[in-house]
């Protein structure tokens, strides 16, 4: 046998013989052990159980090119939507919503630049599906786009009520727009017909005086000038049909224009129409099973770690090995037999207060 009662216990330090340890030591405070070990995923579940994911509300709107008047140009996918997010959803407008719908009152006492920062991070517009970038072909049908507007809320009811609210101020911004813009161009082709119109009447004033000038010139015998009065007459006469030709053909343009105007005010040379509303989907039932099944993996994982803590930290002697530890030798040990616990401390502690008389009344 070796002198050295240290080597004698080589393997007391052994991973096997420290796990075991710290197993004994933590199943003899196993409600601390569970309690510590149940209060992460406590928090976890709580913490996700008050969580609420936002509401996201979706409106998808169709724009068709309209049938009276053909349009051959193609647009571009660009210019399409940043015109709807620099007019239809500017800041003026987003923040007149706001205020209608009482939005994001916290952001607004800072200020009315976070509230919009707030409101654009929940707002989507997408446009696709967009065959206004190519030209149309002469027997191919209207084309079309499809504009989405997305919006996320935490209250279902208010995501998809600021949803149609963006969708509606889209549609009124861009028949706004495009009447506006065909009302422009319908007075700037008046201003033209007119100025030509003028223009014809002077050639036509030109022409009568000339021809009264011929006529005069004729009579008094002045061959000379007779000749160059014919010339003359001979260029005002095909530039009055040349002009008469530029006023009848924008006086045609102005007519089309008008009818533009009439088109785009009734929202019928390119129409916005809406196809489909996808309110917020209903509250997910199966939550409370995956907010469970998280529970019960996070305490299985945990589990472990809070037996190991307890174990560590717990300064009590239970065993020998726990008296080796302190550096003394074990001579021998004495397990529990019935009665052991007969005038103990704790039992006198315990049979102390049973045998206190009740307080005088």
């Amino acid at each position: 046998m070796s002198l050295d009662w240290w080597e004698s216990e080589s393997d007391l330090l052994s991973w096997r013989r420290e796990l075991e340890r710290l197993k004994r030591r933590a199943r003899a405070r196993l409600l601390r052990t569970l309690a510590l070990t149940a209060l992460a995923p406590g928090m976890v579940v709580y913490m996700a159980s008050r969580r609420v994911p936002l509401a996201e509300s979706r409106i998808l709107i169709r724009v068709t090119e309209g049938t009276v008047l053909r349009e051959d140009s193609p647009t571009s996918t660009r210019d399409l939507g940043q015109f709807l997010n620099d007019s239809a959803l500017s800041s003026h407008n987003l923040m007149e919503l706001v205020k209608k719908r009482d939005l994001y009152p916290f952001e607004r006492l800072r200020g009315d630049q976070f509230a919009l920062e707030e409101f654009r991070s929940g707002l989507t517009l997408e446009v696709y599906r967009n065959q206004f970038i190519e030209a149309r072909g002469y027997n191919d049908d209207v084309r079309t786009a499809r504009v989405s507007i997305r919006f996320r809320h935490e209250d279902p009811v208010v995501s998809f009520a600021v949803a149609s609210d963006l969708a509606q101020l889209v549609i009124d911004s861009e028949r706004l727009r495009r009447a506006n813009t065909s009302r422009d161009v319908a007075g700037l082709i008046q201003v033209a017909v007119e100025q030509a119109t003028d223009r014809l009447n002077e050639r036509q004033n030109q022409l009568t005086s000339k021809q009264l000038a011929l006529d005069q010139a004729k009579r008094s015998g002045k061959k000379e000038d007779a000749a160059g009065l014919q010339i003359e007459i001979q260029r005002l006469s095909e530039e009055l049909q040349d002009q008469a030709k530029l006023v009848t053909t924008m006086r045609a343009n102005k007519a089309r224009a008008d009818l533009r105007h009439a088109l785009d005010s009734d929202q019928m040379n390119m129409q916005y129409q809406i196809v489909d509303e996808r309110p917020p989907p209903p509250p997910d039932d199966g939550k409370p099973i995956r907010l469970a099944m998280v529970a019960l993996a996070c305490f299985l994982i945990l589990l472990p770690l809070s037996a190991v803590g307890v174990g560590a930290f717990d300064s009590r002697i239970h065993d020998r090995e726990d008296v080796q530890r302190l550096g003394l030798e074990v001579v021998g040990h004495v397990p529990r037999f019935r009665g052991f616990g007969v005038g103990s401390l704790r039992s006198r502690q315990g049979g102390g207060r049973r045998r206190t008389p009740p307080p005088m009344t």
